[in-house]
């Protein structure tokens, strides 16, 4: 069960069911030799071979895949291609059950699909939409009554929103990996973890799969049927997809067929687990390379497929229309397909991501063909873009190459600061401590920076501005940034030309990683410091009393000599009167380091599933208002020393200038403290849900 724990950790940070692109490489911050065979200097020399033919496509899969499986450690792989009207290949390589010796059947062996399931619910949508059910351009709140979505925004959610993954909601890390079925039913589940409005409507991209479960619930409101029973019997049906299901745990029928999933470690495979999904709709599809052919078919023929109509030819061109697109050079993002920018070719498609498996579905409508692949592994992260490249490289006219000689625009030496700094994808938590803990893990920002030639630097390239707010990378390899500005003018967003299924968002100074790390490490070095300080400047008081002890002045035993003015004079300050400021600073060292530990022990507990996290989360964040409490305590005790209202001194003697200065220090010490607490959302907190 370890190994099962630990790649549902994998899964959260990957952030599974992405639509993967290919402009970064793992870290987010360089263009790899991996990735580099994705670009157009790479494309093949020689003429393309003939996509009609299939014997040559063949060919290039037995000496391809077998390799690709070899060298990348992958147990497994499934695919299928289709061309005009009928499937041309599909085939299977390597093992659905290693222990078994079991060879992968591509007409009869199940893989989990990912986000490409989120095709089926774009398709339910659009059914929909063509029976005048719902409409693309209304309020979705019309549509649900189970609960209404926030008006944060003055701009409604609509289901185009909804498709292009334009609705506005930051993501989440709601649990939506196990390997079990513990999850609730779809309407309770969003209820609980619909993540919080952050950008207007239809303004950017953020890939969202609780919105895409959000369509899927509208469904079964409209229809008042489960999604699972409605795609079955006006989708699978009517494509003869018998091998495919929603369902979790499979049904009898299919789940002996159900292919294995695999991991690579001490040079050996070992055996994962049937995943699932909180969003079942959106990623938990299992289906075969021979029912996805059928579905593609489906899309390469105005919606028909044999005798049998998913959607009529006007309602599937509106599927196919672009709907965002961020600048005309750029790709778009259509009602639920997202075009990908790769190797000059024009495609679009959709690709899925669980813990092990890893698909990818495309379209190519210059030569009216269509292709799915799905990997079993989960080490074969990125290599469906790599299989489809190359591929392309062999049977598609391909672009070879893009200009080196370019011509800047006007000023753009002095135009190139204003778009360096530090980026980071939209697809992530703002207002919930999700910000935290993902920014903690994924370690997604990556900074462009500038150089004395007036190029931007980042991912490994350099880049010239060519048109305003456009640059293009100066090795020829025809990558693209797009940069937007917001109201003010100032950059605010930029955007790759591979895929624009979500944008990067520019930091704003306080956000980056230097100035957080450097609030970091000064707050705890002050109050340590200061703590430190004060133990030994008693310690050292305590000798000095005792080495030169000090002689109290006899009091007046004549009782006329005592007046009530003089018994309070004498009257020595408490220590713990005396010594206030110095333990209300201790004490919110303690809760502060106390609360450190805690939200790491629970983030630990939250990726393993151990406890039901977000019930003990909420008890925790009661410790912050205790620190505020001290943290205002401590500012009120420095101004008032400044005031000669003095609480450190038995005697009536004022703190000196570098005793006050220390107080203030570590008051405004306190209040940095604050505000991060605050920035990272860890003062007040939502997790998400709706009421």
């Amino acid at each position: 069960m370890k190994q099962k724990y630990r790649y549902l950790t994998i899964a959260f940070i990957t952030m599974f069911v992405f639509g993967i692109t290919f402009n970064h490489s793992s870290d987010g911050k360089t263009i790899s030799s991996e990735h580099s065979q994705f670009f157009p200097n790479s494309a093949a020399a020689h003429p393309p071979r003939d996509i009609n033919n299939i014997s040559q496509i063949e060919a290039f899969l037995d000496e391809f895949i077998p390799s690709q499986l070899e060298e990348a450690n992958i147990a497994g792989v499934t695919i299928s291609m289709v061309h005009n009207d009928s499937i041309s290949l599909i085939k299977g390589y390597g093992y659905s059950d290693i222990s078994k010796s079991e060879k992968i059947q591509a007409n009869s062996t199940l893989f989990r699909v990912g986000s490409i399931s989120k095709l089926f619910i774009w398709t339910a949508i659009m059914q929909l939409y063509e029976e005048g059910k719902v409409d693309l351009n209304t309020d979705i709140n019309d549509y649900l009554t189970a609960f209404q979505i926030p008006d944060t925004f003055e701009e409604p959610i609509t289901l185009t929103h909804l498709m292009t993954h334009t609705a506005g909601f930051e993501e989440t890390l709601a649990r939506i990996i196990d390997p079990a079925n513990v999850f609730p039913d779809r309407e309770q589940f969003l209820r609980e973890n619909l993540p919080p409005r952050y950008f207007e409507p239809g303004t950017v991209p953020s890939y969202s799969n609780l919105g895409s479960e959000l369509a899927a619930l509208i469904v079964e409101e409209i229809t008042q049927t489960p999604f699972e029973e409605y795609v079955v019997k006006n989708i699978f049906q009517k494509l003869n997809m018998s091998h495919s299901s929603f369902l979790q745990p499979l049904p009898a029928n299919l789940s002996s067929s159900m292919s294995n999933s695999y991991y690579f470690e001490d040079g050996e495979f070992q055996e994962g687990f049937f995943e699932y999904l909180s969003v079942a709709a959106a990623g938990g599809m299992s289906s075969t390379a021979e029912d996805m052919a059928q579905f593609l078919l489906a899309q390469l023929n105005n919606g028909t497929y044999g005798s049998s109509q998913i959607l009529a030819p006007e309602t599937l061109s509106l599927m196919h229309t672009p709907q965002f697109q961020p600048h005309p050079e750029f790709p778009t993002i259509r009602y639920g397909f997202y075009d990908l920018n790769l190797l000059g070719q024009s495609s679009f498609g959709h690709g899925g991501d669980t813990a092990f498996f890893h698909s990818q579905l495309s379209i190519f409508p210059k030569y009216n063909f269509g292709m799915f692949i799905s990997y079993n592994s989960l080490n074969s992260t990125g290599q469906t873009i790599a299989f489809q490249a190359n591929f392309m490289k062999e049977f598609m006219e391909t672009t070879t190459t893009y200009s080196t000689n370019l011509t800047p625009v006007e000023n753009y030496e002095k135009r190139v600061k204003q778009f360096t700094g530090y980026y980071e994808t939209t697809r992530v938590p703002y207002s919930t401590p999700d910000k935290l803990y993902y920014n903690y893990y994924a370690d997604g920002a990556f900074e462009l920076t500038s150089n004395d030639e007036g190029q931007l630097e980042g991912f490994g390239l350099k880049f010239l501005e060519v048109e305003e707010n456009i640059f293009q990378d100066t090795r020829g390899l025809g990558v693209k940034l797009l940069f937007v500005e917001d109201a003010k003018g100032n950059i605010r967003y930029m955007y790759i030309n591979d895929a624009v299924i979500s944008a990067s968002m520019k930091f704003q100074w306080f956000e980056n990683p230097s100035f957080q790390m450097f609030l970091v490490i000064i707050i705890p070095v002050i109050f340590g410091l200061s703590i430190i300080f004060w133990i030994g400047e008693g310690i050292w008081k305590h000798v000095k009393k005792k080495k030169h002890p000090i002689i109290e002045p006899q009091r007046a035993t004549n009782t006329k000599d005592i007046s009530i003015s003089n018994v309070f004079k004498e009257k020595p300050k408490s220590k713990w009167v005396i010594n206030w400021p110095r333990i209300i600073i201790l004490a919110q060292v303690i809760l502060s380091v106390a609360f450190v530990v805690l939200v790491r022990i629970f983030h630990v507990l939250r990726l393993s599933y151990i406890l039901p996290y977000d019930e003990f989360f909420d008890r925790i964040l009661i410790i912050p208002y205790f620190i505020l409490l001290f943290i205002a305590a401590t500012g009120i005790n420095a101004i008032l020393e400044w005031f000669g209202k003095n609480f450190q001194r038995a005697s009536d003697q004022p703190l000196k200038i570098w005793e006050k200065l220390h107080f203030s220090l570590v008051a405004a010490t306190g209040l940095l403290w604050l505000w991060l607490l605050n920035y990272w959302n860890l003062l007040g907190f939502s997790l998400g849900g709706v009421m």
